[in-house]
């Protein structure tokens, strides 16, 4: 699955944009990876976004044992 993710930012931003300098990069691709993260529905999870899934499966795992 995650080299479906770096197909997918390599064809939809990294190849299409022009960055400045490193710092440009982090900034713009932060941005991204958090449209991506948030809005982006994956077909493998049901047409959900990775945030929203991520947030299911934290929902169904069992409290963790305080010591």
């Amino acid at each position: 699955m995650i080299e479906r993710f770096f197909r997918t930012a390599k064809e939809n931003y990294l190849w299409l944009e022009n960055f400045t300098d490193l710092a440009d990069a982090r900034e713009r691709i932060g941005a991204w990876l958090e449209r991506y993260n948030t809005h982006w529905p994956i077909g493998r999870l049901d047409y959900s976004t990775p945030r929203q899934t991520r947030l299911q499966i934290e929902a169904a795992q069992p409290p963790a044992e305080v010591a």
